[in-house]
């Protein structure tokens, strides 16, 4: 359902061919329509970049092409993989840092739709032994739990986008370990063929990689047993020289706000802050603003203290999850240093039913614009 939308499914090469394709992108709050002929690039007869194992399908490469008319080719090296899955699917992302990875993070993965993550940038003759590319983005495509000798072990199925170059220890494909599981389980789970994709066991993962990145395509309770169905609010803005271009906390000044408040016992929220045209921008040699946000709780009579804060970062979007007790609170998205033009998308999904609104403020006006709520 998801390729679905972004690669129409009625296309083709034969049926109603007039050498172009159309694709579909979530861009900033809206899905958003792309049209390119059918020419692509090539060296001596080859794709020169995205390109599948047989040689006559195409559908990646058109996708590829479609995506980089939002800046270049050159725009999408090196890009942070949450951009692509939200651009993709609309979703929201979130980073677990597996060093610290959260006790429950093995349920949650199991409860995910999308999700990818990095290993370790250090390359021991260890990890050089186990097959494992330093560096590079894996997919997970599965978590599951099998019984191990009559205990029950947590299992992560991964695969190498290149298709190939699989991991070499326990658990991989013709590893001992299979051996103890029975046949029900393991025709269910066992998948053995050079294909890029293996099995490993959940903490080799949590000792192999560096951080999971997790797009939410409903951002349900990702923290609870629970799946609930999140309220969704977005926002655009813009930050003003002059006006609303008032920088982080440290700074005299306000910027644009958004005011929610909520009446139930204490609340999660996941916000998303993204500044948009960074393609466009590198295409111009620009580089993208340090952006963030921060949650101050509103008083009878003016702004009281920051509440909750979101560390400043140089990327298209700073996310992150809070959890606040009753009240009005006023979220603050702003770029680090003051003075910095630019327009911004902020999306709040709430657990529980919130209101909230958009407020602009200008340069010391914010406290009288929160008392006419």
């Amino acid at each position: 359902e998801i390729l679905a939308r972004v690669v129409p499914q009625e296309q083709s090469f034969t049926e109603g061919y007039a050498g172009i394709f159309h694709f579909q992108f979530w861009q900033f709050g809206e899905w958003v329509e792309v049209v390119i002929d059918d020419r692509l690039p090539t060296r001596n007869g080859k794709l020169l970049f995205v390109h599948s194992a047989v040689g006559s399908e195409f559908w990646s490469a058109l996708l590829e092409k479609a995506y980089a008319k939002y800046g270049s080719y050159e725009a999408l090296t090196g890009r942070n993989t949450t951009e692509g899955l939200e651009d993709f699917t609309g979703g929201i992302a979130e980073i677990y840092y597996l060093d610290k990875a959260p006790p429950k993070l093995f349920q949650i993965m199991q409860k995910c739709c999308s999700w990818c993550f990095q290993t370790t940038s250090a390359e021991t003759e260890e990890f050089k032994a186990l097959k494992l590319v330093k560096a590079h983005a894996y997919s997970v495509t599965g978590a599951e739990e099998v019984h191990f000798q009559g205990e029950p072990v947590q299992l992560v199925r991964m695969r190498n986008p290149w298709g190939y170059k699989e991991w070499t220890g326990p658990w991989s494909d013709k590893s001992s370990e299979w051996n103890n599981v029975s046949k029900d389980e393991k025709s269910k789970l066992n998948h053995a063929a050079d294909d890029g994709e293996f099995w490993m066991s959940y903490s080799d993962f949590i000792k192999q990689f560096t951080q999971l990145q997790i797009c939410n395509l409903t951002p349900d309770s990702l923290k609870s047993d629970e799946v609930g169905h999140w309220n969704h609010y977005q926002f655009e803005g813009t930050w003003t020289v002059g006006s609303t271009a008032g920088g982080c906390h440290r700074f005299p000044g306000n910027r644009g706000t958004i005011c929610t408040s909520e009446q139930e016992d204490g609340c999660t929220f996941l916000v998303g802050l993204m500044q948009k045209g960074g393609r466009q921008q590198k295409r111009l040699g620009r580089k993208l603003e340090t952006i963030g946000q921060s949650n101050v709780h509103l008083g009878p009579d003016a702004l009281q203290r920051p509440v909750a804060k979101c560390s400043f970062a140089k990327k298209r979007e700073v996310y992150d999850r809070f959890k606040l007790p009753p009240g009005e609170y006023a979220i603050v998205p702003s770029t680090e240093k003051p003075d910095k033009n630019g327009s911004f998308l902020l999306r709040v999904f709430s657990e529980k039913k919130a209101a909230a609104r958009y407020c602009v403020t200008v340069t010391y006006r914010l406290i009288d614009v929160c008392r006419l709520m």
